[in-house]
C-alpha cells in the first residue's frame, strides 16, 4: 500500500516535559515520521510558566527573579541531544536566519530520510522573553552568532557543525535584549552572566577544523575517528575532588596533591569546569 510520512509539530512543553514518553517510545520504533519542535523555552501559552527548555536565570511567572531566587535555577534540557541518543538517522538544531537556508535544507533532509527524524527550532517569543516583536531575527542571529543555539545536524551518528559565526560573540549580547535576563546585569550578579557562558561556548577539534556543541557524545567510526580538545587540570586545583565525583566517565583520578585528568578518555564535556569551585579545569 501506499506509505505516509507523519509530520508532527510541538511546542517545548509539550515535546521536553509532557510529551517526552511518547515521543521518545515513537522515536525508538522508527516510525516514519518527522517531529519538528518549536522551542521558545517556556509554557508561553498558558503564562509564560517555566518547562525543562527554560535556560539557567530565566524570569518566568513560576521561576521569577528576585529576593529568593535568581530566576530558574536549572540549566536547560538538552533535547537534541537526548534524540541524538535513540540513535536516528537524522538529528538537526535549527532557526530562522538570513535567506532561512539552514531551516530549508534540514527541513528537506528530515522530510525525506525514511524512518524517524527530529527537528529543534529556535522560536523566541516576543511577550515571554521580553523583546520587541520587530527585533524576532535580531534575536535568532545573536542565539546562533553567541553559540546560545548553535546549527548542527547528526546524520547516522555523525556530527556536522552547518554555521560557525565568523565572529563569536560573548553572551551578553543574547542575554541583554531580553526583559527575562534584565537582572543578570544587575551589580554582583556577573557570576549568572559567566556560569551561563560556560554553557554557550563550543569546543574546537583537532581534526579538520571542525566543531561540535559542547557536552555531544561521540560516535565515533572507522572511516571518521572524531578527536577534539581534553581538559587539563592547572595548579589551582585544591584536591577537595568535586570534579572527580561528578565526571560522566570518570577519566579524573586523584594523584595526592591534586587531581589529573586522563586526556585520552576525556570527551570534553566541561562538567569539571563548571563544578570546580577555584576554576582549575581548564581546555588544552
Amino acid at each position: 500500500g501506499e506509505k505516509t510520512k507523519f509530520i508532527t509539530f510541538g511546542g517545548d512543553g509539550g515535546t521536553y516535559d509532557i510529551g517526552i514518553q511518547s515521543l521518545s517510545g515513537a522515536m525508538e520504533r522508527g516510525h516514519d515520521m518527522t517531529y519538528v519542535c518549536y522551542d521558545n523555552g517556556a509554557y508561553m501559552n498558558t503564562g509564560i510558566q517555566r518547562s525543562s527548555a527554560t535556560p539557567k536565570f530565566a524570569d518566568t511567572t513560576t521561576s521569577p527573579a528576585g529576593t529568593v531566587i535568581p530566576g530558574k535555577m536549572q540549566s536547560r534540557k538538552d533535547l537534541t541531544q537526548i534524540m541524538v541518543a535513540h540513535h536516528l538517522p537524522y538529528v538537526a538544531q535549527t532557526a530562522a536566519f538570513a535567506n532561512f537556508k539552514d531551516l530549508y535544507e534540514k527541513a528537506e533532509k528530515a522530510i525525506y530520510t525514511e524512518g524517524a527524524t527530529f527537528l529543534n527550532v529556535l522560536a523566541p517569543c516576543p511577550r515571554g522573553w521580553g523583546y520587541a516583536t520587530e527585533d524576532l531575527m535580531k534575536i535568532n542571529k545573536l542565539a546562533i552568532d553567541t553559540c546560545y543555539w548553535p546549527l548542527y545536524e547528526v546524520v547516522n551518528g555523525v556530527y556536522k557543525i552547518t554555521y560557525k559565526p565568523a565572529k563569536k560573540l560573548p553572551i551578553e549580547e543574547f542575554l541583554r535584549p531580553q526583559k527575562r535576563f534584565k537582572h543578570m546585569f544587575k551589580p554582583g550578579n556577573e557570576w549568572m552572566i559567566e556560569e551561563f557562558q560556560k554553557v554557550a561556548r563550543i569546543v574546537k577539534l583537532r581534526r579538520d577544523d571542525k566543531y561540535r556543541p559542547i557536552g555531544t557524545p561521540l560516535f565515533g567510526r572507522k572511516e571518521k575517528v572524531v578527536k577534539f580538545m581534553a581538559y587539563k587540570i592547572t595548579d589551582k586545583c585544591i584536591a577537595c575532588g568535586a570534579c572527580a565525583a561528578n565526571c560522566p566517565v570518570s577519566c579524573i583520578s586523584d594523584k595526592g596533591s591534586k587531581y589529573e585528568i586522563d586526556s585520552s578518555m576525556c570527551i570534553s564535556c566541561g562538567t569539571c569546569a563548571q563544578v570546580c569551585p577555584v576554576g582549575a579545569p581548564e581546555e588544552e
